[in-house]
């Protein structure tokens, strides 16, 4: 399966997801209204897609996000511990979020008929690309926590073939769903365990508010009673 960027696997974010605020932003009449130019996060995922000389640019995908993100105006956090290494604050993804959405869409002619983007090309003997495939963006978002027990909102940055990916199957870093095997329907995932990740595979962090350190503390207890056992040696958690 050929995907540009980070693979990441899941499922659309729930219904609940979309009653939890947006990020806090700095709003305050009396601090900065806009960070340093060299502070705002920049994205480097997007520099990276293929064919560029065939991109015909990027249109907006509204309905697929929870909200528009403004950079200059977003307070970014840094990891507040030694180490690194992040685990999600809880298995579900019932607190994931989709941040700045967005399609492209590339001029058929000038993709190469051998590209992995190019779906139909001709038989002819110096064969031309048909159809060529649509790519997708979006800021995927979830809860984390540090060794050090801080809890984060972290953003990954996602970029997908639309023929290989859709936005219904975009998991959060660190997390995992399975086939339920008491389901007779194809799709019908549950949560798995959760596993490391580095701080390094995000665009950027928020510290997480209270409204959400709040929920997480619900879902760890919820977790517990739902099978899971809690690793706090390596801060995971797996299913019995």
């Amino acid at each position: 399966m050929k995907v540009l960027g980070i693979l990441l696997v899941g499922i659309l974010v729930s219904s609940c997801a979309h009653s939890i605020k947006s990020p806090s932003l700095n709003t305050s009449s009396t601090s900065s209204s806009a960070r340093a130019p060299s502070s705002v996060p920049q994205s480097q995922l997007l520099q990276t897609i293929e064919e560029p000389q065939a991109f015909k640019g990027w249109s907006s995908n509204r309905s697929e996000q929870h909200d528009e993100l403004d950079f200059a105006r977003i307070e970014t956090t840094e990891i507040e511990c030694d180490s690194q290494e992040l685990t999600p604050s809880h298995p579900s993804m019932e607190m994931k979020l989709y941040f700045n959405a967005k399609w492209g869409r590339y001029d058929d002619k000038k993709v190469p008929p051998k590209s992995g983007l190019c779906l139909i090309q001709s038989r002819a003997k110096n064969p031309v690309c048909l159809k060529a495939d649509a790519i997708n963006y979006v800021i995927v978002s979830d809860l984390f926590q540090d060794k050090c027990g801080n809890f984060y909102r972290g953003y990954a940055e996602v970029l997908f073939q639309r023929s290989f990916e859709n936005m219904g199957t975009l998991f959060s870093p660190g997390r995992t769903m399975y086939q339920n095997p008491k389901s007779e329907f194809e799709g019908d995932l549950v949560s798995g365990d959760t596993y490391p990740v580095n701080a390094s595979q995000f665009f950027f962090f928020t510290k997480a508010t209270e409204e959400e350190i709040k929920q997480i503390l619900k879902n760890k207890s919820l977790a517990l009673k739902r099978g899971y056992f809690f690793d706090a040696d390596k801060n995971i958690y797996r299913k019995k």
